[in-house]
């Protein structure tokens, strides 16, 4: 049973609330080339699972019921928009920080949060993979986006 919660925690290393407070951290530490990037990933990120869902429509390993479209983009399985995040993040904040303890922490705390999704039986392997090198691409992409546009850095 604890085991379990544990993994449902590390599950919501993911989530969209951390990712919040994360961009909510570097605007109150005025880095702003942090914020942008890590806004322009998680807009690239969200706009990318969208479609790839809504194209390629993958059930979960407990199937979904759903009426709506939003309620069917909730239902796909592939990519893991959690683990997608997580590696975003860590990817964003690696080539930031540039502290490799921290940074080996990170890795193996995105590679966890897929482990919970998987292991939550919210997604397939697959799934989590393709969330994991689709994040760490987005995350190239917006600090290549960022660092390019004045304003931004």
């Amino acid at each position: 049973m604890l085991r379990e919660e544990l993994w449902k925690d590390v599950g919501a290393l993911g989530g969209f609330p951390l990712y919040v407070v994360v961009l909510a951290l570097t605007l109150a530490m005025h880095s702003t080339y942090l914020f942008w990037s890590a806004l322009i990933g998680l807009a690239i990120s969200f706009v990318i699972t969208v479609l790839i869902r809504t194209l390629y429509f993958k059930e979960r390993p407990i199937k979904e019921l759903y009426k709506t479209f939003s309620g069917k983009i909730h239902a796909s399985t592939f990519p893991s928009w959690h683990t997608m995040r997580a590696s975003l993040l860590a990817t964003i904040l690696t080539l930031a920080i540039q502290n490799i303890p921290l940074s080996i922490f990170l890795f193996i705390a995105a590679a966890g949060v897929g482990h919970s999704r998987v292991r939550s039986k919210r997604h397939f392997v697959k799934d989590v993979v393709a969330g994991y090198i689709m994040g760490v691409v987005i995350a190239l992409i917006s600090l290549f986006i960022a660092f390019n546009i004045p304003y931004f850095s």
